[in-house]
């Protein structure tokens, strides 16, 4: 579709000229609603992460600072907004891949090579229906936000072949990224866990790690929850 349609209205151009118009403004109303909501959720996680790892501000401190500052990224434009993304982008990186090389000399100090080959993340006997439900909707409201890259349809050097390539890639390397960071989390910690500090988020498996140093939210919270300050200008429904 984004070959076939290459504007900026996303999936409402999309719906709109492929199947009929007033689907298509269901759809788009559907999208501005989840640039909506999309946002507030990701305010409050960054609050709820933040708040726990330093109780003694408030989370409404926390929550009106990433408004704030969300704000202002967009209202200077998109080249402040891009070199944003660029510096949270590259410290969600160093602080996976220091999560990471700390998780795999954990579990080779205490199990050997061979302990980094485990079916156990995916497999094991306390899985059910209802825990892998729940994974999954994690896993689906992780993904969610990679169809915004068609939104810069109008401002890409040929986007005929460059936006498929860019969502595959977003798809693909967003989904590595999970997979890789829950592997070696559930290598060192299966539980994933807190029972000494049930308040602070996910402390078990970074103090496994050998990461006490590092405040144990931020592999999860500063790649999820960063605050979203991308440029998204889908088309408004007509």
């Amino acid at each position: 579709m984004a070959i076939a349609y290459p504007v900026a209205g996303s999936a409402y151009t999309y719906v709109r000229r492929s199947i009929d118009p007033r689907v298509g403004f269901l759809v788009g109303w559907a999208i501005l609603l989840d640039y909506l909501f999309l946002p507030m959720v990701i305010w409050l996680i960054g609050g709820s992460y933040l708040s726990a790892q330093f109780p003694g501000i408030p989370i409404g401190l926390w929550i009106v600072g990433f408004i704030v500052i969300t704000t202002l990224l967009n209202i200077l434009g998109i080249k402040v907004a891009d070199k944003a993304n660029y510096v949270l982008m590259a410290f969600q990186l160093l602080v996976i891949v220091f999560f990471v090389a700390l998780s795999i000399g954990n579990v080779v100090s205490t199990s050997g090579a061979g302990g980094l080959v485990s079916s156990q993340p995916f497999v094991n006997d306390t899985a059910s229906f209802a825990t892998i439900s729940a994974g999954a909707a994690i896993a689906a409201y992780s993904f969610l936000g990679f169809d915004a890259v068609t939104t810069l349809t109008e401002e890409t050097v040929n986007p005929r072949k460059t936006m498929p390539r860019a969502i595959m890639l977003v798809a693909l390397i967003g989904g590595g990224i999970f997979v890789a960071v829950s592997y070696v989390t559930q290598l060192v910690h299966p539980a994933a866990c807190s029972r000494t500090r049930p308040r602070r988020p996910a402390p078990s498996p970074c103090r496994s790690a050998g990461s006490c140093s590092a405040p144990c939210s931020w592999p999860a919270w500063w790649w999820r929850s960063s605050p979203p300050v991308w440029p998204r200008r889908p088309a408004p429904p007509a």
